[in-house]
């Protein structure tokens, strides 16, 4: 039972299947702080609305864009009921909701966000250690770590970007990623290894890496025996994994986990590829191709050691849908500097065009509701360059006025897909449609791009501004 069940229940029905488990969440999590205010979600004011976010704790900025976007859409369908009719999203950023993302305590990554680890990683070797993990290399049936500290520069095909792996017990062949062959360079360069990335503050900051064959090397620790020395060097990967934690305070990042995340990036990879959802996969088509680049084994044909620690929910978590990652998103094209006059020119050309295609995508105005093609234009969101702008994700389908004032930064859709007007129209007709949710084409590949309404508001009309 939620606080104030049945406006919450008919909410879940209002919104029908699409986000009615996060909804339910959200509402479970937020009756005791309704019990205690006195009052319902939809009439918290943003300091509730920010308490609650943190109480909910997300450790992605999918989850958090959900949370956040289910509360938005509740807080509207029910604003009729606050004092000041309005919605307190509406003076916010886009982007207001990830400040609550603690992605602290995730222990799987993105790819995205393992290279910018990496980006900031003083010692090629620390960044290369990850880098393999992620990409696949293990132990297979040898001693913990065997595939990364057996490495030799020699076991590098540089030409075909491969690497030849031995565990101890067996081989193989694994090629790796361009990103990957950049690091093995600088890695093997590598002279001095700086501790704690750089930021000690012992007397010793700085310490010669030991002088071998193999990529992976630590530092000389001073000691003759060689028994020790190897059983120095296996908790080296541990060690160096440890970065994370200590420096980048990723608090349950461990190897496995790295390994793990590979695991959700490739299975991200193998869905967009084969257009299937990954919680349509199967073991045979394609769990095995997982299991075979980080070297699981099977048992009758089931790859435990993928499905029980990386699942679709895993995939939804950090990477969005299927179809969030399987179009190539249009990117914001740069001025070729062709002159005013040829620009023009091009997009009078390409113009019916690009209107008709954005009319079989939405019918009428994303924001008027407007179906008489007479009156119907079609906006680019960044404006025209050339050629390349015409993707459809830079398009919107909008009634002439509201074109204009869209291009002039009046009327701004926020990333959010949400309208915003600029006080400085006075118009009780355009007011009305400030906070209102665009209509939006049935595949979700056709979306407007989030990237460029991004970009698109930093041209947004402020009172304060003008």
């Amino acid at each position: 039972m939620f606080y104030n069940d049945k406006v919450k229940t008919d909410f879940i029905e209002h919104m029908k299947n699409s986000y009615g488990g996060q909804s339910r969440s959200i509402f479970a999590a937020s009756s005791p702080m309704e019990e205690e205010l006195g009052k319902d979600l939809y009439d918290f004011n943003l300091v509730d609305l920010g308490k609650l976010m943190g109480q909910m704790g997300t450790t992605t900025v999918n989850a958090s864009r959900t949370k956040y976007y289910v509360m938005f859409n509740y807080i509207n369908f029910y604003k009729h009921f606050r004092a000041d009719k309005s919605n307190p999203f509406l003076l916010v950023e886009p982007n207001w909701h990830e400040q609550f993302v603690d992605k602290t305590e995730r222990s799987i990554l993105t790819e995205t966000e393992l290279d910018k680890i990496i980006e900031q990683c003083v010692n090629a070797q620390d960044a290369l250690t990850f880098r393999l993990l992620f990409e696949g290399l293990w132990k297979g049936e040898g001693p913990a770590y065997s595939e990364l500290l057996n490495l030799k520069e020699n076991d590098i095909n540089w030409e075909k970007n491969s690497l030849y792996l031995n565990d101890g017990l067996g081989e193989r062949e694994l090629k790796v990623s361009g990103k990957c062959i950049d690091l093995l360079k600088r890695a093997i360069k590598e002279k001095n290894y700086f501790d704690k990335n750089g930021k000690s503050k012992g007397y010793i900051k700085k310490r010669p890496l030991i002088e071998s064959d193999y990529v992976i090397r630590g530092v000389d620790p001073g000691l003759r025996n060689v028994e020790i020395k190897d059983r120095y060097r296996k908790f080296l990967v541990s060690r160096r994994v440890a970065i994370i934690k200590e420096v980048f305070k990723y608090s349950k990042v461990t190897p496995a986990t790295l390994r793990y995340s590979g695991m959700v990036k490739l299975a991200v990879d193998i869905s967009a590829a084969n257009n299937v959802p990954v919680e349509k996969f199967n073991h045979k088509d394609h769990w095995s191709k997982v299991a075979e680049r980080f070297n699981v084994n099977h048992y009758k044909g089931i790859y435990k050691g993928v499905t029980d620690n990386i699942n679709s929910e895993d995939v939804k978590d950090l990477y969005g849908e299927l179809v969030d990652y399987k179009v190539k998103d249009f990117e914001l094209v740069e001025n070729d500097k062709s002159d005013v006059e040829t620009i023009e020119r091009k997009k009078r050309i390409d113009g019916p065009a690009f209107k008709d295609s954005l009319i079989k995508i939405y019918d009428k105005c994303v924001i008027t509701d407007e179906s008489f093609s007479g009156v119907l234009e079609g906006c680019h969101i960044q404006p025209y360059v050339k050629e390349e702008s015409n993707h459809i994700q830079n398009g919107l389908l909008l009634r002439a006025d509201i074109h204009k004032l869209f291009d002039d930064g009046y009327i701004i859709i926020d990333e959010n897909y949400i309208v915003r007007v600029s006080s400085l129209l006075k118009s009780d007709y355009y007011k009305s449609l400030n906070g209102k949710k665009i209509n939006l084409p049935k595949e979700k590949r056709y979306y407007p791009s989030q990237k460029a309404l991004k970009d698109k508001m930093k041209f947004f009309k402020r009172a304060d501004e003008v």
